[in-house]
């Protein structure tokens, strides 16, 4: 065992282990000792944007600790679940603790605003006057904290790896704005972990959006954690929140938590094996293909993802009533997807009934939908924007047996004017 702590720590808004998701799944590997959290009362959830009433003095086992709160008592952890499949995957080399928590607030954007009745509500970056918000403060503060008490119980901290789940309230958000908003984050965040000599890894989970009864999930957010993933060493998007049900109209329920949770410790024990001069079985799942060439011929296009894992476009998952395997065309294109088919091992072709209209935003999308309130919908607490592009490959789950991790490809929008002319 190493003598080591590394914190798994939870950012964004309610999806980012701040939701009361029930119930908490039985799994021994959740009560092992070495995951642990704060001995304040808040455990894995955090301070919910709050200021903290008094410090933490101990790092405590967080399966008991979560038990002991109502705060956290029967709520499913994903970071508990993520923590509990590093330490496995790592095995004899796996850190000496792994500190859980989370830090943010529901339905909070990046940037504060003031509300139609005058109230000031923070964002996770700043409030509406520009000032570090609270969310912001309790973040850094964590990171200090855990830094200062890993030290004193002799396994000192060497990594924040953050678990970025965010997106749905600056669902509108442009992408120019929202990657500037990400990437100032990010550079804040580092300023204080370099502070303390600590490597730092961002792993995001491109946003599901809504279930049927919401309004999709288009969101230019979404393009902008792509772009900001392709374009810094250290921030990784893993996969896609859509291929996972959801508890109510924009939250992750149990399952759903558990699952994801495993493939985030699967990619946070990769990020470990490489620091370590290594490598896991399972590198992967650390970062989600892209589109690599995008090839207009005709009235189809020929889609290619990037790097060499072989994916598959699985029929009948997404729905019918709102795209075609998950595919679609702007209503600027003014004409429409009928059909998507596998072409080769990380390739897709779909065919449109026309050739797109003269528009810079007519565009062909994937797992990128709007949802329309005269829209039919499938009934189903799958996330209505769903595509079928998948991993071939899958990892078993440790949390829920029979239970498979597929790698989904993150949802995306290539207007047809960019695309390869074949």
């Amino acid at each position: 065992m190493s003598d080591y702590s590394v914190l798994l720590l939870a950012y964004g808004q309610s999806n980012a282990d701040l939701y009361p998701s029930i119930p908490a799944l039985p799994c021994p590997a959740f009560d092992d000792p070495r995951i642990v959290t704060f001995d304040d009362g808040n455990a894995f959830r955090g301070l919910l944007g709050a200021v903290a009433k008094q410090p933490p003095t101990a790092l405590v086992p967080a399966a008991a600790a979560s038990y002991e709160t109502k705060k956290c008592r029967d709520y499913q952890s994903f970071q508990i679940a993520a923590a509990a499949r590093l330490l496995r995957e790592r095995g004899v080399n796996a850190p000496h603790r792994v500190i859980v928590r989370a830090e943010g607030r529901g339905g909070r954007r990046f940037h504060g605003i003031i509300s139609k009745k005058g109230q000031h509500v923070e964002g996770i970056l700043n409030n509406a006057d520009g000032s570090d918000s609270q969310i912001l403060l309790n973040m850094f503060q964590t990171i200090r904290q855990a830094a200062e008490l890993a030290a004193g119980q002799g396994a000192p901290l060497r990594r924040v790896i953050v678990n970025f789940l965010h997106g749905e309230a600056d669902r509108s958000t442009e992408t120019a704005q929202y990657r500037d908003n990400l990437l100032t984050l990010i550079s804040r965040t580092e300023e204080v972990t370099q502070a303390f000599g600590l490597a730092t890894d961002w792993l995001i989970l491109d946003p599901a959006g809504t279930s049927i009864t919401g309004s999709g999930n288009s969101w230019p957010c979404r393009l902008a954690m792509r772009d900001v993933a392709d374009a810094t060493a250290n921030v990784h998007l893993i996969g896609a929140g859509y291929g996972y049900p959801l508890d109510d109209v924009i939250h992750y329920g149990s399952e759903a938590r558990a699952l994801f949770g495993e493939h985030f410790g699967l990619a946070a024990a990769e990020l470990l094996a490489r620091a370590d001069g290594g490598k896991t079985d399972d590198g992967w799942l650390l970062d989600a293909p892209g589109i690599r060439r995008a090839v207009f011929h005709g009235n189809a296009v020929d889609l290619h993802l990037d790097g060499t894992r072989h994916f598959e476009l699985v029929p009948g998952i997404s729905d019918p009533n709102l795209t075609v395997e998950g595919f679609a065309a702007t209503i600027h294109s003014r004409c429409r997807v009928i059909a998507a088919e596998q072409t080769g091992p990380r390739s897709v072709r779909v065919t449109l009934d026309g050739t797109p209209y003269d528009n810079p935003r007519a565009a062909l999308t994937y797992a990128y939908q709007m949802v329309h309130r005269e829209d039919a919908r499938l009934d189903t607490p799958m996330p209505a924007g769903r595509g079928g592009w998948r991993s071939v490959r899958a990892m078993d789950s440790m949390v829920l047996p029979g239970r498979r991790i597929h790698q989904w490809v993150p949802g995306f929008s290539i207007p047809f004017a960019e695309m390869e002319q074949g």
